[in-house]
């Protein structure tokens, strides 16, 4: 997918833009790997940060997850933390049932709040229809799963939450 998704944005540089948002190991994991080695990876890396319409971000993501308007990724870190956003997202996989499988309730709940992609056309598909169409069938399954996994209860935080139990208690 690496060379695709570099294709992808070239494809749409006159109206998105990209970020490449790599693992902290890696450019590492690429050096050493024989189809990649340090030469290529150091090329891969900075094509995105040249690009115009593409960067790479290796620093915190809480900022990008807010500015963007959807994500793609095949990172199973990610899977509950962007659905804070509301925002659509797809995993890539080619095994998607087996990933979901691997996890507890939670994680399956949240991994199926993803548009799932397991080749070229699927990635298209969801950026021509649901980020620049807009068509976003799954909004309203992130909603409530935000509304009912992820945010505090009683539409308060979680330190009112804690002071509201405290007083209880005491009083």
């Amino acid at each position: 997918m690496a060379a695709f998704m570099l294709e992808v944005a070239s494809r749409y540089s006159d109206c998105i833009q990209f970020v490449f948002k790599p693992h902290p190991r890696l450019y590492s994991e690429l050096v050493k790997h024989e189809d990649w080695g340090e030469e290529k990876a150091h090329l891969y890396y900075q094509k995105w940060a040249d690009g115009g319409n593409t960067q790479i971000e290796t620093g915190e993501y809480v900022d990008l997850f807010m500015t963007s308007d959807a994500m793609i990724h095949d990172c199973g870190s990610f899977s509950v933390e962007y659905h804070y956003s509301g925002k659509p997202v797809m995993f890539v996989s080619d095994d998607f049932e087996k990933l979901v499988a691997e996890k507890g309730t939670f994680g399956q709940l949240a991994m199926h709040q993803h548009y799932v992609g397991n080749n070229q056309q699927d990635i298209i598909n969801f950026i021509e229809n649901v980020v620049l169409k807009g068509d976003d069938p799954m909004k309203e399954d992130r909603e409530r799963f935000k509304k009912d996994y992820l945010l505090p209860p009683n539409g308060k935080t979680v330190a009112q939450n804690t002071m509201d139990v405290l007083l209880k208690a005491f009083c």
